[in-house]
């Protein structure tokens, strides 16, 4: 079971069964038992993404999966749909976020079926180094500069496709 919490301070946890894999499918149309799979259930690839890594990238969907499964929770709270999304702004959707694959990633352990595991793990692993290494050069960048360097290419491709060369007077 992993635990996250909501900007309000509101603890919610996260334990994923087989109950709770099919009730978000009823919900959601999303089969969790198949991470490697597009969500469609076809094999991923031609343009189809699987499952983790889908929810790795994509928050709305993620959001629906983590709506579904915590929406008894939430009901016994007193907390409808609206209020559950505004209590999972900013930071708080990513513990929740990361919070849910590490129980993905522990739910497969449980059932034996590492192949899932190593899937669901290693897309998060993967995830996030992607997420770093973006983070680190943005934070690098020097935008005035690159806002140069793009003057400077537009102006060489104009006087390319105009056919006059910029030192021509003509």
């Amino acid at each position: 079971m992993r635990r996250f919490t909501d900007n309000s301070g509101q603890a919610w946890d996260i334990a994923l069964t087989i109950g709770d894999v099919r009730r978000i499918q009823s919900a959601t149309g999303i089969n969790l038992l198949e991470p490697a799979l597009g969500e469609d259930g076809k094999p991923a690839g031609n343009g189809t993404l699987p499952l983790a890594l889908v929810l790795q990238n994509d928050l709305l969907r993620f959001y629906d999966i983590l709506q579904a499964l915590l929406e008894r929770d939430a009901d016994m709270k007193n907390i409808d749909a609206e209020q559950f999304g505004k209590r999972l702004a900013g930071s708080c959707l990513i513990d929740a976020h990361v919070a849910f694959f590490d129980e993905w990633h522990d739910f497969f352990l449980q059932i034996r079926r590492k192949a899932m595991a190593d899937i669901v793990g290693k897309t998060g692993e993967l995830t996030r180094a992607v997420y770093d290494l973006a983070e680190k050069r943005t934070s690098r960048l020097d935008v005035t500069q690159a806002i140069k360097e793009i003057e400077t290419q537009i102006a060489a491709m104009d006087g390319v496709s105009s056919g006059i060369s910029p030192d021509s007077s003509e």
